[in-house]
């Protein structure tokens, strides 16, 4: 992690390496999955290489700094973006 970069989740992962990740072994049409979306870095990632992208967070101050995150680096691109906060509260019942 370059020393400029704050770090918004105790695992948060480089930008750079999932980029090179999404290099090397995805394919145009790709369609990623993030069942743990922490700062969203993989969110980044895919929206600079153009990779379709779902993303899931269970805890919701991780998601919605992850969201701010994504739209202050995408001002001008479209982001597709769904609050599933209240179908977490729902499964939490049930735990």
């Amino acid at each position: 992690m370059k020393n400029k970069q704050i770090r918004i989740h105790p695992n948060e992962k480089p930008v750079e390496l999932y980029r090179w990740i999404l290099k090397k072994f995805g394919k145009p049409g790709f369609k990623i999955l993030d069942t743990h979306g922490g700062s969203l870095s993989l969110g980044l990632a895919c929206l600079d290489l153009d990779f379709e992208l779902d993303i899931y967070e269970n805890d919701k101050y991780y998601f919605d700094l992850g969201v701010f995150r994504l739209k202050k680096h995408y001002k001008k691109k479209k982001l597709k973006l769904f609050n599933t906060s209240k179908y977490y509260e729902a499964l939490k019942a049930f735990a």
